[in-house]
């Protein structure tokens, strides 16, 4: 008889159970509504672990029956996994730009790590998470979420700390909309992209005598504030 590649089990022994490093975090709202749906209607679908009981998906579920003291059934596959597949085998919530950096970073992967500390410096900043991860990425900001998963992504502190600190010194102006969107910050760096650098002065005289505001269309934005940069270097000079 051929061996099957899964088996199932169900225990209440939660010690045998481990987290993989390279998994997602842990995502709070995630587990409010996993416990609530439990509750209501009870679990339906155990988790799966490997052979060695490393949870493979269902991170979420675990916790939460943990919690309310339940049995964990869980389905064990033999196929060997790959911290990089985890990704692939999650089928509760699409991984985000940040789960994969995070996955990435507990996998050794050098440019996810440095951006990470950068996500963690920058917190008393409005950024989101997201914003940091493009501002930080070599090139554009186009591609974030495929350059992850294709573990091609690759930062440029140098341009980062620059674009950053053009973002801050903005941010002491009146403006129609926070510096620190996700809009403004890719506008920001088109502009740098396609000057190849910013003048710090003519951003000063571009803020300063521009009240600016926020665009329904990305590229009208960006158009806009190249040409108030451009009149603004041209008054620098």
């Amino acid at each position: 008889m051929k061996k099957t590649n899964f088996y199932l089990g169900e225990t209440k022994d939660y010690s045998k159970f481990n987290f993989r490093d390279a998994n997602r975090d842990i995502n709070k709202n995630n587990l409010t509504k996993i416990q609530n749906s439990i509750e209501n209607i009870g679990l339906q679908c155990p988790i799966i672990v490997d052979e060695d009981y490393n949870i493979i998906d269902g991170q979420h579920r675990f916790v939460v029956l943990v919690g309310l003291s339940m049995v964990i059934p869980y389905i064990v596959s033999s196929k060997g996994t790959k911290d990089s597949d985890l990704s692939k085998l999650q089928e509760s919530r699409k991984w985000t730009a940040l789960d994969h950096c995070n996955s990435l970073a507990a996998q050794g992967d050098y440019d996810c790590n440095i951006v990470l500390d950068a996500i963690e410096y920058l917190s008393d900043r409005k950024f989101t998470e997201q914003t940091i991860l493009e501002l930080y990425m070599k090139g554009g900001s186009s591609g974030l979420l495929s350059k992850l998963k294709d573990k091609k992504y690759k930062v440029d502190v140098d341009v980062a700390l620059y674009l950053i600190e053009a973002i801050d010194l903005m941010a002491e102006y009146p403006m129609g909309c926070s510096p620190y969107t996700q809009k403004v910050c890719r506008s920001i760096k088109s502009l740098y992209n396609n000057n190849n650098g910013l003048n710090l002065d003519a951003i000063k005289y571009m803020v300063d005598k521009n009240y600016i505001k926020s665009y329904s269309n990305e590229s009208d934005m960006t158009n806009s504030m190249q040409d108030m940069y451009d009149k603004a270097l041209k008054a620098t000079k």
